[in-house]
Protein backbone atom coordinates (compact mmCIF):
# COMPACT_ATOMS: atom_id res chain seq x y z
CA UNK A 1 0.00 0.00 0.00
CA UNK A 2 3.02 2.64 0.76
CA UNK A 3 4.40 1.70 -2.59
CA UNK A 4 1.00 2.63 -4.32
CA UNK A 5 0.70 6.06 -2.57
CA UNK A 6 3.73 6.94 -3.66
CA UNK A 7 2.82 6.54 -7.18
CA UNK A 8 -0.37 7.96 -7.31
CA UNK A 9 1.60 11.35 -6.38
CA UNK A 10 4.19 10.87 -8.53
CA UNK A 11 1.75 10.46 -11.16
CA UNK A 12 0.10 13.76 -10.44
CA UNK A 13 3.19 15.72 -10.16
CA UNK A 14 4.14 14.91 -14.08
CA UNK A 15 0.49 15.48 -15.17
CA UNK A 16 -0.25 18.58 -13.40
CA UNK A 17 2.22 20.71 -14.21
CA UNK A 18 1.23 20.76 -18.45
CA UNK A 19 -1.82 22.26 -17.23
CA UNK A 20 -0.47 25.15 -16.42
CA UNK A 21 -0.73 25.87 -20.04
CA UNK A 22 -3.90 27.14 -19.03
CA UNK A 23 -2.51 30.67 -17.74
CA UNK A 24 -3.51 33.58 -19.57
CA UNK A 25 -3.10 37.20 -19.05
CA UNK A 26 -6.28 38.85 -17.55
CA UNK A 27 -7.44 42.13 -18.61
CA UNK A 28 -5.35 45.20 -17.77
CA UNK A 29 -4.18 48.51 -19.39
CA UNK A 30 -1.98 47.92 -22.45
CA UNK A 31 -1.18 50.97 -23.10
CA UNK A 32 0.23 53.99 -21.66
CA UNK A 33 1.29 57.86 -22.17
CA UNK A 34 4.17 58.58 -20.16
CA UNK A 35 3.82 62.41 -20.36
CA UNK A 36 2.38 62.53 -16.76
CA UNK A 37 4.90 60.16 -15.15
CA UNK A 38 7.98 59.51 -17.13
CA UNK A 39 8.82 56.70 -14.02
CA UNK A 40 5.93 54.24 -13.45
CA UNK A 41 5.03 50.98 -12.05
CA UNK A 42 2.79 49.00 -14.84
CA UNK A 43 0.42 46.13 -13.45
CA UNK A 44 0.51 42.88 -15.23
CA UNK A 45 -2.70 40.60 -14.54
CA UNK A 46 -2.22 36.69 -14.30
CA UNK A 47 -4.91 34.40 -14.23
CA UNK A 48 -5.15 30.50 -13.46
CA UNK A 49 -8.58 28.77 -14.30
CA UNK A 50 -10.86 28.33 -11.15
CA UNK A 51 -10.98 24.70 -11.42
CA UNK A 52 -6.98 24.21 -11.79
CA UNK A 53 -6.62 23.89 -8.10
CA UNK A 54 -2.27 23.24 -8.69
CA UNK A 55 0.73 24.88 -8.28
CA UNK A 56 1.49 26.90 -10.91
CA UNK A 57 5.24 28.51 -11.46
CA UNK A 58 5.14 31.38 -14.26
CA UNK A 59 7.35 33.42 -15.72
CA UNK A 60 6.69 37.25 -17.76
CA UNK A 61 9.06 38.17 -20.20
CA UNK A 62 8.83 41.21 -22.60
CA UNK A 63 10.79 41.46 -25.88
CA UNK A 64 12.90 44.69 -27.25
CA UNK A 65 10.55 46.41 -29.30
CA UNK A 66 11.49 47.80 -32.62
CA UNK A 67 15.18 48.42 -30.80
CA UNK A 68 18.02 46.36 -32.58
CA UNK A 69 19.34 45.80 -28.38
CA UNK A 70 17.69 46.00 -24.98
CA UNK A 71 18.56 49.38 -24.97
CA UNK A 72 15.05 50.20 -25.70
CA UNK A 73 13.82 53.47 -27.29
CA UNK A 74 10.50 55.25 -28.27
CA UNK A 75 10.59 56.24 -31.76
CA UNK A 76 9.24 59.39 -33.70
CA UNK A 77 10.52 58.11 -37.33
CA UNK A 78 14.39 58.64 -36.59
CA UNK A 79 14.35 60.27 -33.88
CA UNK A 80 14.63 58.53 -30.57
CA UNK A 81 14.32 58.70 -26.56
CA UNK A 82 15.68 56.34 -24.03
CA UNK A 83 13.51 54.51 -22.28
CA UNK A 84 13.17 50.68 -20.20
CA UNK A 85 11.81 48.30 -18.42
CA UNK A 86 12.81 46.94 -15.33
CA UNK A 87 11.48 44.22 -13.27
CA UNK A 88 12.17 45.30 -10.13
CA UNK A 89 11.32 48.98 -8.48
CA UNK A 90 15.32 49.78 -7.93
CA UNK A 91 15.98 49.13 -11.32
CA UNK A 92 18.79 46.95 -11.01
CA UNK A 93 17.58 44.43 -13.64
CA UNK A 94 16.25 45.24 -17.51
CA UNK A 95 13.13 42.89 -18.12
CA UNK A 96 13.87 40.65 -20.74
CA UNK A 97 12.55 37.54 -23.13
CA UNK A 98 13.36 34.02 -21.75
CA UNK A 99 15.22 33.44 -25.12
CA UNK A 100 17.97 36.18 -23.71
CA UNK A 101 17.95 35.85 -20.39
CA UNK A 102 21.22 34.55 -18.48
CA UNK A 103 18.47 33.75 -15.07
CA UNK A 104 15.47 34.33 -13.48
CA UNK A 105 16.22 38.10 -12.49
CA UNK A 106 15.98 39.09 -15.89
CA UNK A 107 12.07 37.80 -16.10
CA UNK A 108 9.13 39.00 -13.80
CA UNK A 109 8.00 35.41 -11.97
CA UNK A 110 5.34 34.44 -9.82
CA UNK A 111 3.42 31.06 -8.57
CA UNK A 112 0.31 30.00 -8.05
CA UNK A 113 -0.66 27.93 -5.15
CA UNK A 114 -2.90 25.38 -4.78
CA UNK A 115 -5.16 27.05 -2.24
CA UNK A 116 -4.33 30.62 -3.36
CA UNK A 117 -5.61 33.36 -5.43
CA UNK A 118 -6.82 32.77 -9.15
CA UNK A 119 -5.60 36.11 -10.39
CA UNK A 120 -2.36 37.65 -9.37
CA UNK A 121 -0.98 41.28 -10.26
CA UNK A 122 2.65 41.54 -11.18
CA UNK A 123 4.34 44.76 -11.52
CA UNK A 124 7.03 46.35 -14.55
CA UNK A 125 9.19 49.53 -13.89
CA UNK A 126 9.55 51.69 -16.68
CA UNK A 127 11.67 54.87 -17.17
CA UNK A 128 11.89 57.22 -20.03
CA UNK A 129 14.73 59.49 -19.98
CA UNK A 130 14.32 62.98 -21.66
CA UNK A 131 17.60 64.90 -23.31
CA UNK A 132 18.86 67.80 -21.80
CA UNK A 133 18.04 70.17 -24.99
CA UNK A 134 15.04 70.55 -27.35
CA UNK A 135 13.60 67.58 -28.65
CA UNK A 136 12.32 67.07 -32.34
CA UNK A 137 8.17 67.45 -31.67
CA UNK A 138 5.88 64.50 -32.04
CA UNK A 139 4.73 61.62 -31.04
CA UNK A 140 7.29 58.25 -29.71
CA UNK A 141 6.19 55.51 -28.85
CA UNK A 142 6.80 51.50 -29.19
CA UNK A 143 4.61 48.61 -28.93
CA UNK A 144 6.36 45.38 -27.20
CA UNK A 145 5.31 41.49 -27.34
CA UNK A 146 4.37 40.57 -23.44
CA UNK A 147 5.00 36.70 -23.01
CA UNK A 148 3.34 34.50 -20.20
CA UNK A 149 5.15 31.34 -19.78
CA UNK A 150 4.69 28.22 -17.34
CA UNK A 151 7.34 26.39 -16.27
CA UNK A 152 7.48 22.87 -16.51
CA UNK A 153 10.46 20.59 -15.29
CA UNK A 154 12.80 23.74 -15.02
CA UNK A 155 11.50 25.14 -18.83
CA UNK A 156 9.49 27.69 -19.52
CA UNK A 157 6.69 27.16 -22.13
CA UNK A 158 4.45 29.63 -23.81
CA UNK A 159 0.91 30.21 -22.28
CA UNK A 160 -0.27 33.41 -23.47
CA UNK A 161 0.91 36.48 -25.20
CA UNK A 162 -0.05 40.01 -25.54
CA UNK A 163 1.31 43.77 -26.63
CA UNK A 164 2.02 46.62 -24.44
CA UNK A 165 2.54 50.04 -25.87
CA UNK A 166 4.04 53.16 -24.26
CA UNK A 167 4.40 56.89 -25.76
CA UNK A 168 5.63 60.18 -25.04
CA UNK A 169 4.15 63.49 -26.92
CA UNK A 170 7.22 66.31 -27.30
CA UNK A 171 4.79 69.47 -28.23
CA UNK A 172 6.28 71.96 -30.03
CA UNK A 173 8.68 74.24 -28.40
CA UNK A 174 10.83 77.38 -29.64
CA UNK A 175 12.96 79.26 -27.82
CA UNK A 176 15.24 82.50 -29.10
CA UNK A 177 18.38 84.06 -27.18
CA UNK A 178 20.52 87.44 -28.74
CA UNK A 179 23.51 86.82 -26.80
CA UNK A 180 27.70 87.96 -27.42
CA UNK A 181 29.14 86.28 -30.36
CA UNK A 182 30.39 82.12 -29.48
CA UNK A 183 28.73 82.63 -26.35
CA UNK A 184 25.61 79.85 -25.65
CA UNK A 185 22.19 79.40 -25.97
CA UNK A 186 20.58 81.73 -22.88
CA UNK A 187 16.89 81.60 -23.14
CA UNK A 188 17.04 84.79 -20.28
CA UNK A 189 19.26 86.91 -22.83
CA UNK A 190 16.63 87.95 -25.48
CA UNK A 191 18.53 91.25 -26.01
CA UNK A 192 21.22 93.14 -27.17
CA UNK A 193 22.67 97.06 -27.27
CA UNK A 194 25.20 97.51 -29.93
CA UNK A 195 26.91 101.09 -28.85
CA UNK A 196 28.95 102.31 -31.64
CA UNK A 197 30.22 105.20 -29.48
CA UNK A 198 31.92 108.27 -32.12
CA UNK A 199 30.36 106.43 -35.36
CA UNK A 200 32.53 105.98 -38.55
CA UNK A 201 31.72 104.34 -41.55
CA UNK A 202 32.20 100.84 -42.08
CA UNK A 203 32.41 100.00 -38.40
CA UNK A 204 30.65 97.18 -37.45
CA UNK A 205 29.07 95.13 -34.07
CA UNK A 206 28.24 91.36 -33.67
CA UNK A 207 26.00 89.22 -31.59
CA UNK A 208 24.96 85.80 -32.15
CA UNK A 209 21.03 84.58 -32.79
CA UNK A 210 20.42 81.68 -31.08
CA UNK A 211 17.25 79.58 -31.46
CA UNK A 212 16.32 76.00 -29.94
CA UNK A 213 13.81 74.73 -31.82
CA UNK A 214 11.38 71.09 -31.78
CA UNK A 215 10.23 71.99 -34.85
CA UNK A 216 10.91 73.95 -38.43
CA UNK A 217 10.61 77.83 -38.17
CA UNK A 218 10.45 81.25 -39.42
CA UNK A 219 12.73 83.91 -38.25
CA UNK A 220 11.65 87.52 -39.25
CA UNK A 221 13.31 90.62 -38.64
CA UNK A 222 12.12 94.20 -38.68
CA UNK A 223 13.07 97.71 -37.98
CA UNK A 224 11.39 100.62 -36.09
CA UNK A 225 13.02 103.28 -38.37
CA UNK A 226 13.49 100.64 -41.63
CA UNK A 227 17.07 100.28 -41.45
CA UNK A 228 17.99 103.62 -40.18
CA UNK A 229 19.75 104.81 -36.84
CA UNK A 230 17.61 108.11 -35.01
CA UNK A 231 18.76 110.64 -33.62
CA UNK A 232 17.90 111.32 -29.99
CA UNK A 233 17.11 115.03 -30.46
CA UNK A 234 14.96 115.36 -33.94
CA UNK A 235 14.66 113.58 -37.56
CA UNK A 236 18.39 112.85 -37.91
CA UNK A 237 19.23 109.69 -39.78
CA UNK A 238 21.73 107.68 -40.31
CA UNK A 239 21.50 104.80 -43.01
CA UNK A 240 23.39 101.25 -42.05
CA UNK A 241 23.07 98.01 -42.68
CA UNK A 242 22.46 94.27 -41.32
CA UNK A 243 23.92 91.35 -42.34
CA UNK A 244 22.67 87.61 -40.96
CA UNK A 245 25.07 84.74 -41.79
CA UNK A 246 27.10 87.11 -43.99
CA UNK A 247 23.49 87.71 -46.39
CA UNK A 248 21.82 91.27 -46.53
CA UNK A 249 18.60 91.88 -44.73
CA UNK A 250 16.56 94.62 -45.84
CA UNK A 251 14.93 96.67 -43.25
CA UNK A 252 13.23 99.06 -45.47
CA UNK A 253 9.38 99.35 -45.00
CA UNK A 254 9.88 96.98 -42.20
CA UNK A 255 8.65 98.99 -39.00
Amino acid sequence: MKLLIISILFGVQVLANPLCGYLSFGSFQNSYSLNGNIQRSVPIVVERPALLRINCNFAIGVNQGAATSYDRKLFNGLETLDFQIYTDEKKKNILKDTQDTSNDNDLITGRFKVNGENTLTEQAYVDLTLPGTIQESGMYSDTYIVNLYYNWRNTYYLADTTTMNFNYLVPETISLSLVDSGAPHDPNDTSQILDFGIMETSERLNFDIVVKASDGYNLKFSSLNNGKLQHNAGNFFVDYSALIDGSSVDLAGSS
